[in-house]
């Protein structure tokens, strides 16, 4: 079962007893950006990650329309 950002850092602060005084939502990037494996355990990192990789898209299709608005030497860009 999926633990939440705060179950997640709780248990990490139960363990190292340093991290009291950090944001649960800090810790638990931090620990996940050094520990990808633990990205898997965590049910909102996922919902997260998803949300990225959508905008990241919609970015790319922005940039993509713009160019072909631009005309000429743009739109071979576009389909290379």
């Amino acid at each position: 079962m999926p633990y939440t950002v705060a179950e997640f850092a709780q248990k990490i602060r139960e363990k190292y007893n340093a991290y009291q005084d950090v944001d649960d939502q800090l810790l638990v990037d931090k620990m996940i950006e050094k520990y990808p494996v633990y990205a898997d355990q965590i049910s909102e990192v996922k919902k997260k990650e998803e949300t990225e990789l959508v905008s990241d898209s919609q970015e790319e299709v922005t940039e993509s329309t713009t160019e072909v608005q631009d005309g000429g030497s743009s739109q071979a860009s576009v389909l290379e």
